[in-house]
């Protein structure tokens, strides 16, 4: 058996769960720094297997539990888990492996076997039977234990040697044995004071028996006299009873009739009152209509007046519209007018503008020729004196002559180029004419798409209003519904409170549990209910049934047994109520045999229900029959073993007759289940129609929502035609305007080519002239003819200059009255007329206004043919309600009337009461007395036959004088032990007993202080023998660890010869470290390494003396030196590894244990958590080395 692994969470420093790999079974080595958690790992160990960490407060259970899973954590507890290795079957659990833990919390621990709850101190029995010695601490030796046995005295020591002897359990026997030896001599003590007082009083006892047997002889006479005189007051007290009970027979046939008179009033005031509710109901509902019917004359009346100012304003906006139309289409016949004269105009001015350019063109181009030819031939003439020769002059020409082509042919093609933008303007134009038509027709497509919008959005809306008066008629019959609704619920409570008062609060509480209960479990179609809803019956036998029945109306009717079960567990669970159940399949009522006889009857026969249930009605009411009356009930019953029952509940069964008794018919419990049914099903079929209602006007409500979400889309698609609408008179606008600008343009491009052709034209005069005179011949003069010419143009210029300024004039003031026209047209005409065919009336249209006014003056009409009837309405609920109240006022007097006479019926019963109260008064002191005369004769007690015989024929006045007498005689008497005579027996009997003890505590006296001398033998001998055995093992164990020194133990007394056990003293160590022959010193003369070793031998010694399956050492070898580090390493291995291997696990600083130990384990810490892993002996000896540097 060893330790094969070890699992520690939140213990200490360690947090988190570390599951440190398998222990070898030999000899196992932990490294660690100072502070990583090695002393903590051991700590864990001795947390399971030892006393060390018992009877801990709070603050010490919270040092226990890791700081961050304990008190301020997540988590309130820490445990450690040891398993062992059981192949040895050591442990006599059975099993290959042992598995013990103990968890720690802030209140208090767990521990468990074999992941099993078990107790601490099984778990200690389990380990003292594997050797576990509780006697011998040292198999778990922590840091510090070595300092304190080498620093320990003698009498230390000793106390050690006795604890390893198991010296405590013969201290603790001798402990009790002599407090049970003084417990003993007190007892025996107390008995003898005891036996001195009972002597005593036997003594004196003797001295009163014979006054005794005086008193006894006149006591018994005495109780003869007065037993004959209670007999016969007894029997004078029921001779009056009986006179009394004769007299209440008399009034009893009184007393019922009245009672059954009180009866039908509390029944006619039932109807009375039933009907007042029925006529209450009535006229609420009257008050609701009238409510309702004011409401809706209000109404109609605000709506008539609305409609009236709509069809006003709608009329006054018809006529305002007409007279806009019309006023726009005067406006727009004076605009077109208008354009026409200005066209007309402006055709008329571009033609003779036209004419004038043709003339100031001809002009124009005569003008040029002249000046032409005059600058031709002044510069012909010039260029005589200019050049010399023929030749320069040519050159000259020719230059001229290539120069003025080349600007010739820029013109040509500026002209040309000038064309073309011309067409591109003209189809341009064209373009956005065809534009502005297709706008025109878009617009006009939007103007009717948007006519008929609007008419889809006004019929919409009327069907919308129309949805919106369907729901108000349904909210008004939902308004009506939901009054009836409260009354009814109002109802219900109230025969729900009746019905509970006619049983306890237990029954109630769970009948109104039920069927929650049953729809919970999903066993409603299992769950039948009570048995007093599953019946019909006539009302003539309904007293019969309920007396019969009793709290069995409430045994709620089930399926099975296993359905009965699960509803009671579940309102056991809720606590709910406690309800009886009857499973039909546990009922198997016997079927009986009725007398066939007249006026007799089974009660069975007159109850109807569903035959499913019919075995529970035959187990409640089976074994009754009904009778005329009680003599007819009382014959049946003896001869059939039947019970019988009356129509008026007086019952007859094996008991007896059971007759009387008022029942309150307001109270009837089948009436208030009758009336509780009755409620909820009135009140289930208000409901089914509240919500058909609601259905309906959630319905109602889907339509209206997409009447509105048809409408909004009416509304959208009318804003975007209205934004189309718009667009396209604003892309008309910006059309015209652009062809404006474009026409404009193209005068400005043909006025440039006009210009152009003016300049080709005399280009090409230029260039002519200059070819002409390249080919003529170089003059200095002009020819004749050319001088002629000359002459002749310089007359004509200046008339064609004038002509030509004059044509100019002309044509500017054309065109600026051309230019004045079109901006007229173009700017103002044009637009205006644009404006007035692309305007529109908005949200209003002639026709639509007109419709819509025929149509309000329609609902006008029809408006105050509702108000008329909605008027009407009102009247006669006004008189309903009228009606209502006065019924409610006529029933509440007829119920005053009846209540004034059931008053009167109760005052006179309350007269009879109070007779029948004096009487009963009377007779209850009667049987009072009757009570204490019996009384009286059960004191007297038994007395023999004989005693009488004497006393029979006196008279009372003699009995009593006589017993005055003896009474008298008694007195003499007073001092007397009348108890003497059982006081003597009970004394001699404890004189007897006290006796026997008394021996008896003697005798365990001699047998305890045999035990004690015993225990005292046994603690010596355990003594020496532990001694003798840990001497012998110190010997050779300090041999093994210096092999040339010698130690050895010597146990000190206070005397050699006295043998008490408690005469030791203490143990003391000798030892020498150089040779075996030498002196041998005292522990206390050694040095720090030597002590140390000395303490680890006698630890080695007590170990072999009582071994255990393993060893934990936290570093015993901290205070050796090199040389005993090893020895003590070598004796461990020695021990791992013998033929019985012995587990170690230690922990050092040092090299040593680490070159011969098996296995080896490192502690790390980081953040303040420990963790454990496996390491090699090579990381073992790095991490040790590492230290020493």
């Amino acid at each position: 058996m060893y330790i094969k692994q070890i699992r520690i969470q939140g213990f200490k420093s360690y947090k988190n769960l570390v599951e440190i790999d398998p222990f070898s079974p030999r000899f196992n080595v932990v490294v660690g720094r100072n502070g990583s958690g090695k002393s903590n790992f051991f700590a864990a160990v001795r947390f399971v297997l030892s006393d060390a960490y018992n009877h801990l407060n709070k603050e010490e259970r919270a040092a226990l539990i890791h700081e961050g899973s304990g008190m301020s954590g997540t988590t309130m507890s820490a445990f450690v888990e040891i398993i062992f290795d059981n192949s040895d079957r050591r442990l006599p659990t059975g099993g290959e492996t042992v598995t013990i833990r103990r968890t720690i919390g802030s209140k208090k621990d767990e521990y468990s076997l074999d992941k099993k709850s078990s107790t601490r101190s099984e778990i200690m029995n389990l380990l003292e039977s594997a050797g576990f010695s509780r006697a011998n601490p040292y198999y778990i030796v922590p840091q510090g234990r070595i300092t304190a046995l080498t620093n320990a005295k003698n009498e230390t020591r000793l106390a050690l040697l006795k604890e390893v002897a198991g010296t405590k359990v013969y201290e603790q026997r001798r402990s009790e044995s002599e407090k049970l030896m003084i417990e003993n001599e007190n007892k025996i003590l107390k008995i003898n004071s005891a036996l001195d007082d009972i002597n005593t009083r036997l003594s004196d006892l003797e001295e009163e028996k014979q006054e005794l047997n005086e008193f006894l002889q006149l006591d018994k006479r005495r109780k003869c006299l007065d037993f004959a005189l209670q007999d016969r007051e007894l029997k004078a007290v029921e001779t009056a009873l009986v006179e009394l009970q004769d007299m209440d027979d008399g009034g009893a046939s009184d007393r019922a009739a009245r009672l059954a008179k009180i009866e039908e009033q509390d029944l006619v005031i039932s109807e009375v009152e039933a009907e007042i509710e029925t006529s209450s109901r009535a006229r609420e509902h009257a008050d609701l209509a009238a409510s309702h019917a004011r409401d809706d004359v209000a109404q109609l009346r605000r709506l008539k007046a609305s409609l009236e100012v709509e069809l006003a304003e709608t009329n006054r906006i018809h006529g305002t519209l007409q007279h806009e139309e019309l006023s726009r289409e005067q406006q727009l016949q004076r605009v077109q007018g208008e354009i026409e004269s200005k066209e007309s105009s402006l055709r008329a001015t571009v033609s003779e503008r036209d004419a004038l350019k043709s003339q100031l063109e001809a002009a124009n181009r005569a003008l040029r020729e002249a000046s032409a030819t005059k600058d031709s031939l002044l510069s012909r003439e010039g260029r005589s004196a200019q050049f010399t020769s023929k030749a320069a002059r040519d050159k000259w020409l020719q230059r001229q002559i290539a120069e003025i082509s080349e600007f010739l042919e820029s013109r040509k093609q500026a002209l040309a180029k000038g064309k073309r933008s011309v067409e591109e303007c003209e189809r341009e134009i064209t373009a956005k004419d065809a534009a502005i038509v297709e706008q025109r027709q878009a617009f006009a497509d939007c103007e009717s798409r948007y006519s008929e919008l609007k008419r889809s959005h006004a019929a919409s809306q009327q069907a919308r209003e129309g949805i919106a008066d369907e729901k108000k008629a349904l909210w008004r019959q939902e308004s009506y519904l939901l009054k009836d609704s409260d009354q009814l619920e109002q109802q219900v409570e109230k025969a729900q409170r009746a019905f509970a008062s006619t049983m306890d609060r237990n029954t109630s509480l769970g009948l109104a549990n039920l069927k929650r209960v049953a729809q919970k479990l999903g066993l409603e179609d299992q769950v039948y209910g009570p048995l007093c809803e599953l019946i019909k019956l006539d009302d003539k036998y309904k007293r019969a049934v309920e007396v019969t029945a009793g709290n069995s109306l409430f045994h709620v009717v089930v399926e099975d047994d296993d359905v009965a079960s699960k509803v009671i567990e579940q309102l056991l669970r809720e606590k709910c109520g406690r309800l009886t159940f009857m499973p039909l399949n546990r009922l198997n009522p016997e079927r009986r045999k009725y007398p066939e006889a007249e006026n007799v009857f089974p009660l069975v026969d007159k109850i109807s229900c569903n035959p499913e249930y019919e075995p529970a009605v035959q187990q409640v009411f089976g074994k009754t029959i009904v009778c005329i009356n009680l003599q007819v009930g009382a014959a049946v019953q003896r001869n059939h073993n039947l019970n019988a029952i009356t129509l008026g509940g007086d019952r007859v069964d094996a008991k007896g007759v059971l007759t009387g008794g008022f029942h309150d018919p307001k109270k009837s419990r089948l009436d208030a289940a009758r009336d509780v049914q009755e409620a909820q099903e009135e009140l289930s079929q208000i409901r089914v129609q509240i919500n058909a209602i609601k259905n309906s006007v959630d319905e109602v409500e889907h339509r209206l929502s997409e009447c509105h979400t048809e409408q909004n889309k009416l509304l959208m698609e009318m804003q975007q035609i209205e934004e189309t609408r718009q667009r396209a008179s604003e892309s008309i606008k910006a059309e015209t305007a652009a062809i404006t600008t474009l026409k404009g343009l193209i005068e400005k491009k043909r006025d440039n080519s006009e210009t152009l052709l003016r300049d080709i034209s005399s280009m090409e005069s230029q260039l002519e002239s200059y070819n002409s005179e390249l080919v003529s011949e170089f003059s200095s003069q002009l020819s004749s003819a050319q001088q002629q010419e000359l002459e002749r143009v310089c007359e004509t210029l200046p008339g064609l200059s004038a002509s030509v300024a004059e044509l100019q004039q002309k044509v500017s003031a054309l065109e600026m009255t051309r230019l004045s026209l079109e901006n007229e047209l173009q700017q103002n005409l044009y637009l205006s007329r644009d404006d007035m065919e692309l305007q529109h009336n908005g949200d209003f249209d002639a026709a639509e206004l007109a419709e819509k006014a025929a149509t309000l003056t329609r609902k006008l009409a029809q408006m105050e043919e509702q108000l008329s009837e909605a008027a009407s309405k009102q009247l006669s609920t006004e008189k309903a309600l009228e009606t209502a109240e006065q019924q409610v006022a006529n029933d509440e007097a007829h119920l005053a009337e009846l209540k004034d006479e059931q008053a009167q019926s109760l005052r006179k019963l309350s007269k009879f009461a109070k007779a029948a109260e004096r009487v009963a008064a009377k007779r209850q002191a009667l049987e009072q007395r009757r009570e204490h005369v019996q009384a009286k004769i059960r004191e007297i007690g038994i007395l023999p036959d004989d005693a009488f015989l004497d006393v029979s024929a006196q008279s009372d006045g003699d009995m009593m004088q006589e017993f005055r007498e003896v009474s008298d005689e008694l007195k003499k008497f007073g001092h007397v032990n009348r108890k003497a005579l059982e006081q003597f027996a009970t004394f001699s009997k404890d004189r007897d007993r006290l006796l026997s003890r008394r021996q008896n505590l003697m005798e365990s006296a001699e047998s305890i202080e045999e035990l004690i001398s015993t225990l005292n033998d046994q603690k010596d001998r355990a003594i020496k023998r532990t001694f003798q055995q840990v001497s012998k093992e110190f010997s050779e164990v300090f041999q093994q660890l210096v092999p040339r020194g010698k130690g050895q133990l010597v146990i000190e007394r206070r005397a050699l010869d006295d043998q008490n056990p408690d005469s030791y003293t203490g143990v003391a160590i000798n030892v020498s470290f150089n040779s075996t022959e030498n002196e041998q010193q005292r522990v206390e003369q050694l040095s720090g390494g030597q002590k140390s070793l000395c303490a680890l031998a006698l630890i080695f010694a007590i170990q072999r003396s009582d071994p255990a399956p393993f060893y934990l050492f936290d570093e015993i070898d901290a205070n050796l030196d090199d040389q005993y580090r090893t020895a003590v390493a070598q004796v461990i291995s020695q021990i791992a590894n013998a033929p019985q291997p012995t587990q170690f696990i230690c922990t050092t600083f040092r090299n040593e244990m680490i070159h011969v130990a098996d296995k080896f384990y490192g502690v790390l810490f980081n953040n303040k958590i420990s963790t454990v892993k496996s390491i090699t002996r090579e990381d073992a000896l790095t991490f040790v080395d590492g230290q020493k540097a």
